[in-house]
């Protein structure tokens, strides 16, 4: 015998995980500066008072405010040819120094 289902009854089938995730507004929504990064790191809402996971998490956060100083450099250096030109020789000339070591 095979059951029918119930009248108005609706089938849940539920989306993967992944559909919900969406990529970061980088349109709409401008990105935090590194000082409010390292402010933020600092205050430690989201972190004990003191402790290993307070000074790991200040560790993290230097260490991603190098880096995104790092790429915020290389953003800015892209916005100018001029710059560009004046990248790749500093870059070529290094290459030449360690080439000829």
């Amino acid at each position: 015998m095979v059951e029918t289902p119930q009248e108005g009854f609706v089938p849940v089938v539920g989306e993967p995980w992944w559909a919900s995730l969406r990529p970061p507004d980088v349109w709409n929504t401008p990105a935090p500066t590194l000082r409010e990064e390292i402010a933020r790191a600092r205050r430690g809402d989201h972190l004990p008072q003191s402790g290993p996971w307070r000074t790991a998490e200040l560790v993290r956060t230097w260490i991603s405010a190098l880096i995104n100083t790092v790429l915020l450099l290389l953003v800015h250096v892209n916005r100018s040819a001029g710059r560009q030109a004046v990248l790749v020789l500093f870059v070529a000339g290094i290459a030449l120094v360690l080439a000829t070591r």
